[in-house]
């Protein structure tokens, strides 16, 4: 598991120039980011969730055919 450490993100660099909002709001997407994935690995067991979406006529029904290797008469 890649523990979340805000400390690394929180870094001041030196010459490193950018809008410092930006910056923050970066940082804190990317702690979610980290949070979610932390929260994801201790879950795993988790069935896996698959959407197949589109307009008519795209293929939806071919591909979950094709995925679990329906033969049509």
């Amino acid at each position: 598991m890649i523990p979340v450490s805000t400390n690394v993100l929180d870094m001041k660099i030196k010459g490193l120039s950018c809008d410092p909002k930006e910056f923050h709001d970066q940082a804190r997407h990317t702690r979610q980011l980290l949070q979610l994935f932390n929260w994801k690995q201790k879950h795993n067991t988790l069935p896996v969730l698959i959407v197949l979406m589109g307009g008519t006529g795209t293929g939806k029904s071919t591909l979950f055919n094709a995925l679990v290797k329906k033969n049509k008469r």
